[in-house]
């Protein structure tokens, strides 16, 4: 004869215990990784740690918060407008940044201070 649910035998309450946490952790999981911010983190770690730059970094990664957005689902133009604004908007606030990575002379991480021309030392 089968139990119902009000005679299941001790053992078993740990197991669906055990079973829902690990529901609830792959869920959690899930939305994590499926979000547009864990695809522009592994990129600004990917190219700091490549190439020792945090400014291209966060440039790199503004640029793909749109697009990240776009192809994890977001494809209307109230989420794509703000997305693209706020990208925008970090693009511009790095333009010194910008001006000496193409010069050579942007501060690496980890690195020595690069002097810039007109300073004093």
């Amino acid at each position: 004869m089968p139990l119902n649910n009000s005679e299941k035998p001790r053992e078993w309450d740990v197991f669906c215990r055990a079973q829902d946490s690990f529901r609830r952790f792959a869920r959690k999981s899930s939305e994590v990784l499926g979000s547009p911010w864990a695809f522009i983190s592994a990129i600004f770690i990917i190219v700091v740690v490549a190439t020792r730059y945090v400014s291209l970094g966060s440039i790199l990664g503004a640029i793909a918060f749109p697009i990240a957005a776009y192809f994890m689902g977001s494809t209307d133009w109230q989420t794509l407008l703000p997305a693209c604004l706020i990208s925008l908007m970090v693009v511009l606030k790095h333009h010194e940044n910008i001006r000496r990575l193409l010069a050579g002379n942007e501060n690496r991480f980890g690195g020595r201070k690069v002097p810039v021309t007109g300073e004093p030392s």
